[in-house]
C-alpha cells in the first residue's frame, strides 16, 4: 500500500489503518472472486443443461425413427409367417414367391430369408440352391426355435455370413398347422439403414449419435465424419452411461469422455420402444461451451475492474487521512470511515444487483422445484387435502411466472440477438401447440380453446422459437383478459403470402391507443405491469422470433371486447 508520509513518533494508529484497510480489501477481493466464480459456474451449467436438453430431444426422435423402421420389418415378417402357416406343407416356390413380394414392398431392406427348422438358409436374396448357409448356432435362431411365444427376436449385433457386415437380425417364428417349429423368416438392419435415419441430424464438429443393444454392444455410429465402424459389436462404455440406465432405463441424460474417442459430450439416452435397443447422442463439450469463453472474459475483466476500483478508492482515502492534523485525525478518520462505509454499501448493492441478474441464469434448480410441487400435488390429491392443495396450485402458478421470465430474459440477452438462421424443421403443428399450452399453469391450461380452420399438418420452423412466443402470447392473454374467460388460438392457411396464420384472441379491455405503436418494442408494458419480473420483454421476444422466420407479429384486432394477435409464419421467406 503506498505511504506520502512518515507516521507520527510514539504512535501505532497510521500502523493499524494500514492493516485495516489491507484485510478489508482482501476480504472485498475474495467476494468479487466468489462472485465471479459461481457467475461463471451458473452461466456454464445453463450452456450444460441447454445441452442436455437438445441431445434428449434428438434422441426421442431418433428413437421414434428407429422404432417405426423395426416395426415396418416386423409387419413384413409378420406377413410372412402368417402366410406360411395358411399352408398345410412348406411349398418352397410360393413362400420364395412371398419372400421376393414382400422385399419388393418394403424400401430399402437389404435382404429376407427363410431357414428350414434345421437352421439352414434355403430361400432369400444372395442364397444360391442348394446352399449350405446354417444360422442354427446363432442365438436369435435359437431363441425362436425353444420358443413359441418369443414374438419378434430382436439379435445382438454380428457380422452377416453374406456380405461379413455388421447388423442386427430381425426375425420370426415360422410354425406347422400343428404349431411345430417350421424354421424362421428374418432379416437384418445394416449400417445404411442407420445412415438413412441419421441423415440430416447435426450435432455439430464434436457430436455423435449410437446405437446399442440392451447390453450395450455397439450395434451403429456417426459422427461428423460419417458412419464409422470402430467398436462395433463391441460394449466398451464409460461407467457414467452404465450408471445411468441403472438409475433410469428409459430415457436419462449424463456427461462423460466416451470410450471410443476420448471426446467429453454431454449426452442422452432413450429406449427404442420394448425393443432391446438404445439410442444415444452426444453435442461435444468443445461445440456447446464456446459461447461460455467471450462470457468468462467479460466477467473476468468486470471482476478485475471492480478490484482496482475498490484498491484506488482505498488508496484515495488513506492519503487523505495521512493529510489531516494530529487534532482533526480522529474526525477526519470519522468522515472517512462514514464515507468508506458508504462506498461499500454502494458496492454492495451493485453486486447484489449483478447477482440478481445472474440468478436469472439459475434454471434447473426452479426446474427441480416444478417437479417436486408437482409430485406433492398427486400425493395430496390422494389423501384429499384440499387446501394444501390449492396452496402448492399458488406456489406452482408462482414458480411458472419466474421461469417464464428467466426465459424471456435469456431469449431477449443471447437466441434473439443472433444475426445467423435459425435451423427450421418440418414440425407437426399439433405437438407444437400441446408443447406451448404445456407450459402454462394448470388453471390456464383448461381456457385454451383449439380452433383449426385448416387440414395442414406440419409446418416449416424452429419449435423452440415458436413455442417461446405462443407461450408469451397466451401469458399475455390472460394477463389482460377477464378472469375466468376462454383465450382462443386459430389456425388458418395464408395464400399470399405463404403461410400457416395464429391467432391468439381473448376477452377484455383494449390496447390503449398510445400503446398500439410501441407494444412490440422492448421494455414496453401495459398499465397494469406493475408486479416482480415484469421486463416488458414478452412481446418484444415474440416479434423477434417472427422476424427471424420471415414473417411477422401484429395487433388484428383491439375492441372493449378483446384483443387478437396474429403471428404470420412465412413457409417460403424471400432470399
Amino acid at each position: 500500500m503506498p505511504d506520502t508520509g512518515p507516521p507520527a513518533a510514539g504512535t501505532s494508529p497510521s500502523r493499524e489503518v494500514r492493516l485495516w484497510l489491507v484485510a478489508a480489501n482482501v476480504l472485498a477481493v475474495l467476494l468479487v472472486a466468489t462472485l465471479a466464480a459461481v457467475a461463471a459456474s451458473v452461466s456454464r451449467a445453463a450452456l450444460v443443461q441447454r445441452a442436455s436438453d437438445a441431445a434428449q430431444n434428438i434422441a426421442g426422435s431418433l428413437q421414434q425413427g428407429i422404432g417405426a423402421r423395426i416395426d415396418l420389418i416386423d409387419m413384413t415378417l409378420r406377413t410372412v409367417a402368417r402366410r406360411h402357416a395358411e399352408h398345410q406343407t412348406v411349398d418352397m416356390a410360393a413362400l420364395d414367391r412371398l419372400l421376393q413380394e414382400q422385399q419388393s414392398l418394403l424400401s430399402g431392406l437389404n435382404s429376407l430369408r427363410y431357414a428350414d427348422a434345421a437352421g439352414r438358409v434355403r430361400l432369400g436374396r444372395g442364397i444360391a440352391e442348394g446352399s449350405t448357409l446354417s444360422i442354427a448356432g446363432r442365438a436369435y435362431f435359437q431363441q425362436a426355435r425353444d420358443d413359441p411365444e418369443a414374438g419378434l427376436v430382436v439379435s445382438e449385433p454380428l457380422q452377416t455370413f453374406v456380405g461379413n457386415a455388421w447388423a442386427l437380425m430381425l426375425a420370426r417364428r415360422l410354425e406347422h398347422a400343428d404349431g411345430s417349429f417350421a424354421g424362421v423368416v428374418f432379416a437384418d438392419l445394416t449400417a445404411d439403414d442407420f445412415e438413412r435415419l441419421f441423415e440430416g441430424v447435426n450435432l455439430g464438429s464434436n457430436g455423435a449419435i449410437t446405437v446399442r443393444s440392451a447390453t450395450l454392444r455397439m450395434v451403429a455410429r456417426r459422427t461428423a465424419q460419417g458412419m464409422q465402424t470402430l467398436g462395433l459389436g463391441g460394449d466398451a462404455v464409460s461407467d457414467a452411461l452404465r450408471e445411468a440406465i441403472a438409475r433410469q432405463p428409459v430415457a436419462g441424460t449424463f456427461s462423460a469422455r466416451t470410450v471410443v474417442d476420448q471426446i467429453e459430450r454431454a449426452s442422452a439416452y432413450h429406449r427404442v420402444g420394448e425393443h432391446p435397443l438404445y439410442v444415444l447422442t452426444g453435442l461435444g463439450t468443445r461445440d456447446y461451451l464456446r459461447p461460455w469463453l467471450p462470457e468468462l472474459a467479460g466477467i473476468a475483466l468486470l471482476a478485475l475492474l471492480l478490484c482496482l476500483a475498490l484498491a484506488g478508492a482505498t488508496v484515495v482515502g488513506y492519503r487523505a487521512w495521512r493529510r489531516g492534523a494530529a487534532l482533526e485525525r480522529e474526525q477526519l478518520l470519522r468522515q472517512r470511515s462514514e464515507q468508506h462505509a458508504a462506498e461499500l454499501h454502494q458496492l454492495l448493492t451493485e453486486r447484489s444487483t449483478m447477482l440478481d441478474v445472474l440468478a436469472h441464469e439459475v434454471r434447473q434448480p426452479l426446474h427441480n422445484a416444478a417437479a417436486a410441487l408437482q409430485r406433492a400435488k398427486v400425493a395430496l390429491a390422494a389423501v384429499a387435502d384440499p387446501v394444501a392443495e390449492q396452496r402448492v396450485q399458488r406456489a406452482e402458478g408462482v414458480l411458472s411466472q419466474v421461469l417464464s421470465s428467466i426465459d424471456n430474459t435469456l431469449a431477449s440477452a443471447s437466441l434473439l440477438g443472433r444475426a445467423g438462421p435459425i435451423a427450421r424443421q418440418d414440425t407437426d403443428i399439433d405437438t407444437f401447440l400441446q408443447v406451448a399450452i404445456a407450459d402454462m399453469p394448470p388453471a390456464e391450461r383448461q381456457h385454451v380453446r383449439i380452433e383449426r380452420l385448416t387440414g395442414t399438418r406440419t409446418a416449416s420452423m424452429d419449435m423452440g422459437l415458436m413455442r417461446l412466443a405462443l407461450r408469451n402470447l397466451l401469458a399475455n392473454a390472460f394477463k389482460y383478459g377477464l378472469p375466468g374467460t376462454p383465450v382462443v388460438v386459430t389456425l388458418q392457411d395464408s395464400d399470399d403470402p405463404l403461410a400457416l396464420l395464429v391467432d391468439v384472441g381473448n376477452t377484455g379491455p383494449a390496447v390503449p391507443d398510445d400503446l398500439v405503436p410501441h407494444m412490440f418494442e422492448r421494455g414496453v408494458r401495459g398499465r397494469h405491469d406493475g408486479g416482480p419480473g415484469g421486463r416488458g420483454l414478452g412481446l418484444h421476444i415474440v416479434q423477434r422470433v417472427m422476424e427471424l422466420h420471415g414473417g411477422s407479429a401484429e395487433l388484428l384486432r383491439n375492441t372493449p371486447e378483446g384483443i387478437t394477435v396474429r403471428l404470420v409464419l412465412v413457409q417460403a421467406p424471400a432470399g
